[in-house]
């Protein structure tokens, strides 16, 4: 059964949901802005030069590492909040603490990642592999010939896109599980890749639409930051404020995914067996 909602709807209710939202978002999200802030201010005075793009130096990774890691297990009761408040309106907050829904949620990621890479990496194997000998070969012309370098770069920029739009597209097939998990239901991988392979484009285009801008103004903030001679007081204030655009990134994919498993979820045909 083909869905009621298309890829323009699912990005306005997503903004319009995470806007609407605003202030239990912020009560919800607060445990990590801590070390998301923390992060700022290390990387600004740790790493005066170069933008968040660039490697950090040896100082810095070890302290990053910790610090995302203490992200990553803060987030996940929030994110899992987040579904529900999207999905069931719920604004009931669990603060850091792992229920149910969580412990579901964590195995709802580690199948995802599991079966992503079992279905990856023979692909990339082959994949990389053409990619190199293609580039290596085209590299010899070229020195023989002594032709222009750009169809090189231009192919490469082109297979490194591919790869990533590879991996995107397996990785979301499965990505239903995650809502699904959020809100105490449990579905399989192949329920999700049979509903996503009819969706899929529709949940790109708002990724895009939602992730891209929240990007731009990332890089905006992160290259003002590395200015030559900027104050650190006006570097941190950025860091700071690059906050609040992580979380809006953070909770915009969250809102259309939910979007459109509530819209799946309706139709059983989509999603038969979910619970």
């Amino acid at each position: 059964m083909a869905t009621a909602v298309g890829a323009v709807q699912i990005i306005r209710d997503a903004y319009r949901l995470v806007w609407q939202h605003r202030g239990v978002l912020a009560r919800l999200a607060w445990p990590i802005i801590i070390p998301l802030v923390a992060i700022a201010i290390v990387g600004v005075v740790l790493k005066p030069h170069g933008t968040s793009l660039s490697p950090p130096p040896k100082a810095f990774t070890p302290i990053f590492l910790v610090l995302m890691f203490v992200w990553f297990a803060m987030s996940i009761p929030i994110t899992t909040s987040a579904y529900r408040l999207f999905m069931q309106g719920s604004t009931a907050r669990r603060g850091l603490r792992y229920a149910g829904e969580e412990w579901l949620y964590v195995g709802a990621t580690l199948r995802l990642i599991g079966r992503s890479f079992l279905v990856l990496l023979p692909i990339l194997i082959v994949t990389i592999g053409v990619i190199t000998l293609l580039s290596v070969g085209m590299g010899a012309m070229t020195r023989l010939f002594d032709l222009p370098a750009w169809p090189i770069k231009f192919f490469m920029f082109v297979a490194v896109g591919g790869i990533w739009l590879l991996m995107f597209y397996v990785l979301t097939r499965y990505t239903l599980v995650l809502p699904a998990a959020a809100i105490g239901q449990r579905i399989k991988l192949s329920q999700s890749a049979k509903a996503m392979d009819r969706n899929i484009g529709k949940l790109f285009v708002s990724y895009l639409a939602t992730g891209v801008p929240v990007l731009a103004v990332l890089w905006v903030i992160s290259a003002v930051t590395a200015l030559p001679g900027m104050p650190h007081p006006i570097s941190i204030v950025l860091g700071v404020l690059s906050v609040g655009i992580q979380l809006m990134g953070m909770f915009l994919p969250i809102a259309a995914l939910s979007i459109l498993y509530r819209v799946l979820s309706d139709q059983p045909a989509d999603l038969a067996g979910a619970g």
